[in-house]
């Protein structure tokens, strides 16, 4: 849509090359991996040199075959079938994921974080020095349940609000940058969530309480896992909130990562603008807002 005219300089009809037209769809479809460059002119009649890739979808078992995400439909994708508990290839859970370019979200629609308490993101992502840029999330108290993840710990209920990745279990996430993500937590979300609980306490067990983390950049809850190499660049207008008083609460807003047990975090940067729109119960930290079960930070800025 934004090119007039395109010289592939290869025949699109001929099922053998990177991309063949799909008269059905009124699209190019892509077919065979390869990288080549081609002459466009945009709407402005002006003639601009493309360059076209194409990547071969792996099974995402080893890290020589790894399952592949080029576009924004990959990154919706992913999170479509992790959260659904659906990340599988020859009957096995998927181990690798790679980012192969930038991933620009604007105007995306669809996405929701990767990874649920329940169905937690448990592979190898691999960045490769590529960003996912201008992520955008409002979350308001009529559309929290697109992006809350519930658990029933110990009779309060545990509400993990997050924005490029939820749950992440015996995961990895390795050079990758998060650029000019927007993150908006409205300030009844939370009087919406517990009475939502005190009316159907079947969607969390019995749980009586609330508790809500929330996260910037990177993930909410990170368990057993390892950051490294990773850079985000956010504005979060957000909270995080318990009930409870008295201990430490595991809850809260981070630049990287909200909660994180039994972790490593390295050699990260937090670029990130918060703006805590509530006073109850509130921590925040620029790169983990809480550290626990023997997390390692290191060349954390």
């Amino acid at each position: 849509k934004d090119y007039k005219q395109i010289n592939f300089g290869f025949d699109t009809a001929d099922e053998n090359s990177m991309l063949v037209y799909d008269e059905t769809e009124s699209a190019y479809v892509a077919k065979n991996a390869g990288k080549t460059t081609v002459k466009a002119k945009n709407k402005n009649n002006k003639q601009v040199n493309l360059t076209i890739e194409v990547f071969s979808q792996g099974n995402g078992q080893t890290a020589e075959t790894p399952w592949v995400i080029a576009n924004a439909g990959h990154l919706i994708e992913l999170s479509t079938l992790v959260n659904a508990g659906n990340f599988k290839t020859l009957g096995a859970d998927v181990k690798f994921v790679e980012l192969k370019a930038d991933i620009d979200m604007a105007g995306q629609t669809g996405f929701k974080p990767i990874g649920t308490r329940t169905n937690a993101f448990s592979a190898s992502f691999v960045g490769g020095d590529k960003a996912i840029i201008n992520l955008e999330m409002n979350v308001t108290a009529s559309n929290y349940n697109d992006y809350v993840s519930f658990a029933d710990i110990g009779g309060a209920t545990e509400a993990f609000i997050e924005l490029v990745f939820g749950t992440i279990n015996a995961a990895s996430i390795k050079n990758l940058s998060v650029v000019n993500s927007k993150f908006t937590v409205a300030e009844d979300v939370v009087s919406a969530i517990r009475t939502q609980i005190a009316e159907d306490k079947t969607v969390v067990g019995n749980a009586e309480r609330v508790r809500l983390v929330t996260v910037g950049a990177v993930a909410a809850n990170a368990i057993d896992s390892t950051i490294d190499g990773v850079s985000a660049s956010s504005s979060i207008n957000s909270l995080s909130f318990s009930d409870e008083t008295g201990g430490a609460f595991d809850n809260g807003v981070g630049g990287v990562v909200g909660v994180a047990s039994g972790s490593q975090i390295k050699n990260v940067t937090s670029n990130v603008k918060f703006v805590l729109n509530q006073q109850e119960g509130v921590t925040a930290g620029g790169v983990v807002a809480v550290a626990k079960l023997n997390t390692t930070v290191e060349n954390a800025k």
